[in-house]
């Protein structure tokens, strides 16, 4: 058996949405799996393009460790099912920058052992697993599903509504060439927050579904302020409060981290055609700090992660 998996791209947050909202991007990570290699040393992995040089080539890597939670959930011996295989993975989205790329990683192992195990597993068993493997269900959920996915905990139970897709809007990456883990921008936020803090942001991540969901774009600036976790991040993201004028004054709609950063996220109209400009000025705004950048300007992804066989 051969087959292909590819799984998008996802930011996270919108600002206000802290945890709960989510997005897939057109921007991919692929997976090639060849079953039937004989070899007493075991599985062939091997990477291309990010993180060629740093992730484990071995049953430490996300993806096998995703793949083997798959077999064990589906009841099945993950040494019997996970053997002989050739993993190719192709990797698009840069490390540890807000781009889901540990949502993508485990999303492609269990969708590619769930194929393998003639989809034993519904999506919502897959969408649990993910969860608990990513800690968070605001990354995995878009990655599984596409669209804009509003995801919240019931215990360890993730429920998850998928949105339309905004297909209208434009969303400017601007990746600054550096690494921000997770759990590094996770431990300066505050354990505690105020009353007044916490209404603000409840109450603009609702506008943020409604503007979503209703096309209502020009509440997007307002929408995605936040109070909960940016201003504690900017810190460790320099040029950050400057990429965000620059690309308000450039005609964006909404700026915010993606994920917890550093990359930054713009919104515009497509046929306002100010994408560009403002990716540049973004782009600008880091290297005035002497941080060099790159751009791309993105569209949402409707489907999610995709199996070719």
């Amino acid at each position: 058996m051969k087959f292909n998996v590819k799984v998008p791209a996802t930011t996270a947050n919108f600002g206000s949405g802290f945890d709960a909202v989510g997005m897939a991007l057109k921007f991919y990570n692929e997976l090639e799996i060849k079953t039937g290699y004989k070899n007493n040393t075991g599985n062939i992995l091997t990477i291309e393009g990010e993180g060629r040089d740093k992730l484990p080539k071995n049953d430490k890597n996300i993806i096998i460790k995703s793949m083997a939670e798959a077999c064990k959930c589906a009841n099945r011996n993950p040494v019997s099912v996970l053997k002989g295989l050739e993993i190719k993975m192709i990797n698009r989205i840069p490390l540890a920058r807000g781009m889901g790329s540990s949502a993508a990683a485990i999303v492609s192992g269990l969708v590619a052992a769930n194929h393998m195990l003639d989809n034993r597993l519904s999506s919502y068993d897959l969408l649990n697993i993910a969860n608990r493997l990513e800690g968070h269900p605001d990354n995995v959920a878009p990655a599984l599903f596409g669209g804009v996915c509003i995801s919240v905990l019931d215990g360890s139970d993730v429920k998850c509504i998928k949105i339309r897709p905004p297909v209208e809007l434009d969303f400017i990456v601007c990746v600054p060439q550096f690494e921000l883990s997770t759990q590094k921008a996770r431990k300066i936020l505050p354990e505690n927050v105020s009353l007044k803090n916490a209404v603000f942001n409840l109450s603009r991540a609702s506008l943020l579904v409604g503007a979503l969901a209703y096309r209502q774009y020009n509440l997007l600036s307002l929408a995605t302020q936040d109070k909960l976790h940016q201003p504690f991040r900017r810190k460790l993201v320099p040029g950050m409060e400057e990429a965000f004028k620059k690309a308000v004054a450039s005609g964006s709609l909404a700026v915010f981290l993606s994920g917890s950063g550093p990359t930054l996220m713009a919104i515009a109209e497509k046929k306002a055609c100010k994408s560009k400009i403002i990716g540049q000025s973004m782009s600008k705004a880091f290297k005035s700090k002497n941080i060099n950048s790159f751009v791309h300007v993105l569209s949402v992804d409707s489907i999610g992660a995709k199996v070719n066989a």
